[in-house]
């Protein structure tokens, strides 16, 4: 009988033990691991590529064994949300815009500054100096976050109905349709513009109607939003090189293995540049998209506009971009 009992203790133990086994995850699940992104931009979109392409090159890579998920279109929250949530440790990447550097560096904002920046090359080079090392120290240390890369959004131009503006005195008394961004309405007010408050969802009924006679945007919101049924001359004022950023929480990457980290580092860099290809090839696309649709392009004068809102740039950085100075970025060539 003893024996009996024995031998049906070592048969539960033996299918406990089984049972055990089978529903433990396997080796490969246990060690997997997830990347979640998020941005508050919809699929299709320049941030989405440039996050779909990570995705792409890290779990092709690593072989299956670091995952990504992406979560687009404000599924996380906003952009503010989002950037918080990467400070925590709430989700581990971001690809977005500037909102990050406005939380944690406003100093630093001079970075989507109105002719601040010549062109992309130029924005690049202060990228890379001491100026911005310095910001990319303070968000790992007071956000938690570093930069995988940052990529090319593309230059801000302008859209006028009623005449074209080649110097910046044609827009004195112009009706301006702006982002009421406060650093953005004081250098615009310079050329003798007057800016109007319209929300952007009502940006073409505004134009349409007259309550704004003129407006600055991205080349995919003119095209995306058929403002050219209601505007006539696409002027290149070329006043914003607007830049996208890709960050991860620092103490995240930290608790990578080297291997993983360098697998990101190069993937998060080369997701980067293919964003800013398919942005430099796509811009040119747009300008010649926007003539198909009926639409006059004007090269303005942007060394007269550059010099004309300088007192109102160079006031910006003395009393809110104060980690530099207008001389100093110009001075990178």
């Amino acid at each position: 009988m003893f024996l009996k009992h024995k031998k049906l203790g070592i048969a539960l133990i033996v299918v406990s033990v089984a049972t055990f086994i089978f529903f433990l995850p396997p080796v490969e699940a246990q060690k997997k691991v997830i990347i979640r992104v998020s941005s508050t931009y919809e699929p299709g979109s320049i941030e989405a590529r440039v996050a779909e392409q990570f995705k792409s090159l890290i779990e092709k890579r690593s072989k299956g064994e670091i995952a990504v998920q992406l979560f687009l279109g404000a599924a996380m929250g906003s952009e503010e949300e989002i950037s918080e949530s990467v400070k925590i440790g709430g989700v581990e990447a971001q690809v977005g815009g500037s909102i990050p550097i406005k939380m944690y560096a406003p100093a630093y904002m001079f970075l989507e500054g109105l002719y601040v920046f010549r062109d992309w090359e130029h924005y690049n080079k202060v990228w890379a100096s001491p100026i911005c090392e310095k910001l990319r120290k303070l968000l790992e240390d007071k956000a938690n976050m570093m930069h995988l890369g940052i990529y090319y959004r593309g230059r801000r131009q302008t859209m006028s109905g009623k005449k074209p503006f080649y110097h910046p005195d044609d827009l004195k008394g112009v009706k301006f349709r702006l982002p009421m961004v406060p650093a953005w309405v004081a250098i615009w007010k310079e050329t003798g513009a007057l800016p109007v408050p319209v929300p952007f969802s009502e940006v073409f009924m505004a134009l349409q109607t007259g309550v704004a006679e003129a407006c600055e945007m991205d080349l995919p919101s003119f095209f995306g939003h058929k403002l050219y049924e209601v505007q006539k001359y696409l002027i290149m004022t070329n006043h914003t090189v607007q830049v996208g950023r890709f960050t991860m929480g620092k103490k995240f990457f930290n608790g990578l293995t080297k291997e993983q980290q360098e697998l990101v580092l190069q993937a998060g860099k080369e997701a980067c540049d293919f964003g800013t290809n398919h942005m430099l090839q796509r811009e040119t696309q747009f300008v010649i998209d926007l003539q198909k649709k009926g639409m006059q392009v004007v090269i303005a004068d942007m060394a007269a506009f550059q010099e004309k809102v300088k007192p109102a740039v160079e006031k910006l950085f003395k009393t809110e971009w104060t980690v530099t100075n207008l001389e100093e970025i110009w001075s990178y060539k």
